[in-house]
């Protein structure tokens, strides 16, 4: 943690960005401890991780269209079957594998490569990812927040940032009902049949 401080301090909001560019939680949740001690604003810690955090999707998305126009996607799994496994689980639920590749650890990346194969238009992607990183980056940044304001003994900041995650919690509820719940036995299923 201290080492993300001094990053921050030393580099400030550009930090923020690359830290949501290369999935730097931990840079993220300090920026949001540094900005309920007053070093930056909130809505800049927000802005700067969703920009980093778009940015990277949308370069992942390009490079996985490059694959895909230069190269046969199938050729990079053991299987050709297996890459027609992937591309209907996209298919059939784009918003939940949306959702579930953000928080899912180590599939952020690898997820916006495997919706450049399919397809999808950069539009939607777009769109997509800028309802995904803003929901993530205000989880992450009010985490940060909500830590620091622990840290000092202060109830009102406290407060805010809990207000901020139900109200986050309420959205991915509401996200989660309407646009194509994620069936998570159809998941451990495709799971199991990519061992």
């Amino acid at each position: 943690m201290d080492v993300a401080r001094e990053i921050l301090l030393n580099y400030g909001l550009i930090a923020v960005f690359l830290g949501g560019f290369f999935q730097g939680q931990t840079i993220i949740i300090v920026a949001g401890i540094l900005a309920s001690q007053g070093f930056y604003l909130p809505s800049e810690v927000l802005a700067y991780a969703v920009a980093g955090a778009w940015s990277g999707h949308i370069t992942w998305f390009y490079a996985g269209r490059y694959i895909k126009n230069n190269r046969k996607p199938a050729r990079l799994l053991s299987t050709p079957e297996k890459w027609s496994k992937i591309d209907k689980l996209i298919q059939d639920r784009p918003w939940s594998a949306v959702f579930f590749l953000q928080y899912a650890y180590g599939l952020r990346y690898i997820g916006a490569l495997a919706f450049g194969f399919t397809e999808f238009s950069i539009q939607w992607f777009s769109f997509a990812q800028l309802v995904n990183t803003f929901i993530w980056a205000m989880l992450t940044v009010s985490l940060g927040f909500f830590m620091g304001a622990t840290l000092l003994n202060s109830c009102l900041p406290c407060i805010n940032g809990v207000f901020i995650i139900a109200t986050l919690l309420v959205i991915f509820q509401l996200i989660q009902k309407y646009w194509s719940p994620f069936d998570i036995k159809s998941f451990k299923k495709f799971v199991k049949s990519m061992s």
